[in-house]
């Protein structure tokens, strides 16, 4: 195993062993019996009181991540592992970690929340302890403005930060504890969503501390965002101005997913954009082909959407636009879900009548960030329950504040499976 010192053939054979065993007690139980190990072993004749203990651990913590990086370990350490009998890579990677989670993490783990999870949430503290001011735009203003007055310690108010989210986060399984045994979920029902509410935290921190320095991404900041890949730009964008557009076909899981083709994302953009590097904005991302295109053309881009799927894309709320500004953009694209999807999402029977007022509200209140001489483009699918056509979603749909449709194309996948219908409305 690596990472594990080297010993005689028979401790070898034995270390995994006695790893899982140590991995079927509780975490929290063997991290504290291995730290007053620890002490005893690194720190012998130090009286260790219930203030200096953290010092300790946190010494403890910092030896020991880099010693057991690489064996051979000094005799003491090795007396070390041998006493608590767990492998040196798994206390490197998986044991030391828990000392630097809060005591809300640390206690659901102890009451039975799955490691994975524990590590998970944890990824919350860290990510505001090293960004503190990522965490502006999405916090209550009583705390931002606490924050950004410094009245009293800061630490203290980040403190109340990541236990605003860790109690959001963990809120289904510290409600599940408090049911008898007998009346509680099943372990997978209550954790199945604290990865993606973690990522979806992660994420919008992230992309939010970013955006304090700047609104919009520009094809430079992509080589961050990209992992240092550079985003070929095109010089010269053609307009595709014929009403039917044909595209390759997609993979099924991107059809069942709804993307939308990068072919049909360069065309709205080569044929709606601005002439000139300018603004392109897409709240309701997908994919990001919209916004990728729109970059590979050398225009700035806001893209959001409620899940992103990349960093360049942001939490966003197509029913709470206000955060965004108003009159900047010159291309708005906006691709809801189609109605099976939009109405699969909810417990209860929705009509298309509801399904357009939606698509309407959507426009209504996201037309306003668009230019004088900017474009809307709605990317919508026929119903195919017969109910309604395309003409309906256009008549109504039509936002007050942009009532002329300026052109109509139709998206169509060579092998049939996906089309979509493109309305394009006169800023």
């Amino acid at each position: 195993m690596t990472g594990m010192a080297p010993a005689d053939s028979a401790s070898a054979k034995t270390t995994g062993a006695r790893t899982r065993v140590a991995q079927r007690t509780n975490p929290i139980e063997v991290y504290e019996v291995f730290m007053r190990q620890a002490i005893g072993r690194l720190f012998p004749g130090h009286a260790v009181t219930p203030e200096s203990a953290p010092e300790f651990e946190r010494r403890i913590r910092t030896l020991l991540y880099r010693e057991l990086l690489k064996p051979p370990f000094r005799p003491e350490v090795e007396a070390l592992l041998s006493d608590i009998q767990l492998s040196a890579g798994w206390v490197r990677n998986h044991l030391l970690t828990i000392g630097t989670w809060s005591p809300r993490v640390r206690e659901a783990v102890r009451q039975g929340l799955p490691l994975k999870d524990g590590a998970a949430v944890a990824r919350i503290r860290r990510k505001i302890l090293k960004d503190p001011g990522s965490f502006v735009a999405l916090q209550p203003p009583e705390l931002i403005e606490r924050y950004s007055r410094s009245e009293g310690d800061r630490l203290s108010i980040l403190d109340e930060v990541i236990d605003h989210y860790e109690r959001a986060v963990l809120k289904p399984f510290d409600d599940a504890q408090q049911l008898p045994i007998h009346l509680r979920p099943r372990e997978s029902e209550v954790t199945a969503n604290i990865g993606y509410e973690v990522n979806s935290i992660v994420k919008g921190l992230k992309v939010n501390g970013a955006e304090q320095h700047s609104q919009w991404i520009t094809p430079q900041q992509t080589v961050l965002l990209t992992g240092g890949r550079r985003l070929p730009l095109t010089s010269r964008a053609r307009p595709v101005s014929r009403p039917l557009w044909l595209y390759d076909a997609l993979p099924p899981e991107q059809v069942a997913n709804e993307s939308l083709h990068p072919v049909v994302a360069r065309a709205i953009v080569a044929t709606y954009g601005p002439t000139s590097p300018g603004y392109v904005l897409d709240p309701m991302a997908g994919s990001g082909a919209v916004a990728q295109a729109a970059l590979n053309f050398g225009h700035q881009v806001w893209a959001g959407d409620l899940s992103p799927s990349n960093d360049m894309i942001n939490i966003h709320d197509v029913l709470s636009p206000e955060r965004l500004v108003h009159g900047q953009a010159d291309l708005l694209v906006l691709h809801p879900p189609t109605f099976e999807t939009w109405q699969s999402g909810w417990n209860e029977v929705r009509t298309p009548a509801e399904y357009l007022a939606f698509v309407r509200s959507v426009l209504d209140t996201h037309s306003v960030l668009v230019g004088s001489h900017g474009r809307v483009v709605l990317i919508v699918q026929p119903f195919t329950d017969g109910t309604n056509d395309v003409r309906d979603v256009l008549t109504i749909a039509a936002p007050t504040s942009h009532p002329r449709a300026v052109a109509l194309h139709q998206a169509v996948a060579r092998d049939g499976e996906q089309s979509w219908h493109v309305l394009v409305f006169a800023g």
